[in-house]
């Protein structure tokens, strides 16, 4: 390509020979700049209709003195977002303090349920206290930093609460499914488990359970929860409910007068099943009381001289 190179009064030319790399290379510099300038616009017009401005400008203004005034809303716009975003830290920061003073309650409360179930102290340790404080100015990068912190113990603290519930749980199921107390609400224990007389032929027995004498009529008591497996007659018993407490023990209450439960019901410790009296081989109103573990009847004094106890958390 050649390229003809004039001067002001036409009298002389030039003949330039451009060279098809020189050529390329002079367009794509125009076209780079074209791009860059148009860029520029697009960027400034983008700017400038996200700003929000509330007043138009003067129209007798200069270009320049136009662009001042946009810069100045823009100042303008962008303190008052930053008042803004202060104002959230702000809110972010309390309510990060509110958490850190519930966790603090959760602490008092674990170490509570630790105490009550005498659980291990090392193994639930609410002693250490939830990190808090910090500089005097406060960004958001730190406020989301202690949210998550405080996130983060807070799912500690609720991991631990929930494996304490569980042993608890555990702790009172088992002990409820554990024969406690007499088993009747008003009583004395009128013979004991062991040698004695027999008190129909004098001879020398072994008795394997204790009696509970009482009022003809007076309630008999479940001493732990279970399911009644037996609630009918039986030779030498008269009268008997037998009931599975699970774990390989068994009760049973001998002699009644009334029995109110079926066989298949599930009791609870305390559940009235029936009626002292005395039925089968009995000299009066009483209660024959067995514990059977593990298919072995033991001696139920150890059960009987125990008190219900119910877990207080208060």
């Amino acid at each position: 390509m050649n390229l003809i190179i004039v001067n002001k009064s036409g009298t002389r030319a030039k003949n330039v020979a451009l060279s098809p790399f020189l050529l390329g290379f002079l367009v794509l510099l125009i076209t780079i700049a074209f791009v860059s300038l148009a860029y520029t616009i697009t960027h400034f017009n983008k700017n400038k209709n996200n700003l929000n401005i509330s007043q138009p400008l003067p129209s007798n203004l200069s270009g320049d003195d136009q662009l001042l005034a946009l810069l100045e809303l823009q100042r303008q716009e962008l303190q008052q977002t930053k008042l803004l975003a202060t104002s959230q830290v702000e809110a972010l920061s309390l309510r990060v303090a509110k958490m850190q003073a519930q966790m603090m309650r959760l602490d008092q409360l674990g170490s509570k349920l630790v105490k009550v179930a005498k659980l291990n102290k090392k193994e639930f340790d609410f002693s250490k206290a939830p990190a808090i404080g910090g500089p005097e100015t406060i960004n958001l990068p730190e406020i989301e930093a202690r949210i998550a912190a405080v996130l983060k113990e807070l799912e500690n603290k609720e991991n631990q609460l929930s494996v304490i519930e569980t042993l608890i749980e555990q702790r009172m199921t088992a002990n409820l499914q554990k024969p406690t107390g007499k088993p009747a609400e008003k009583g004395w224990i009128s013979s004991y488990f062991g040698k004695r007389k027999d008190p129909f032929t004098g001879r020398s027995a072994v008795h394997r359970g204790i009696d509970v004498a009482g009022k003809e009529g007076a309630k008999i008591i479940a001493t732990a929860h279970g399911v009644v497996t037996w609630a009918e007659e039986r030779s030498g018993y008269g009268k008997l409910i037998e009931i599975d407490h699970g774990n390989g023990l068994i009760t049973r209450y001998g002699h009644c007068e009334s029995i109110d439960v079926q066989v298949g019901q599930q009791i609870e410790q305390g559940d009235a099943l029936g009626s002292i009296g005395s039925t089968g081989r009995s000299t009066g109103p009483h209660i024959h009381y067995e514990v059977i573990k593990n298919g072995v009847k033991i001696n139920p004094l150890k059960y009987v001289r125990q008190k219900r106890v119910a877990l207080n958390l208060q």
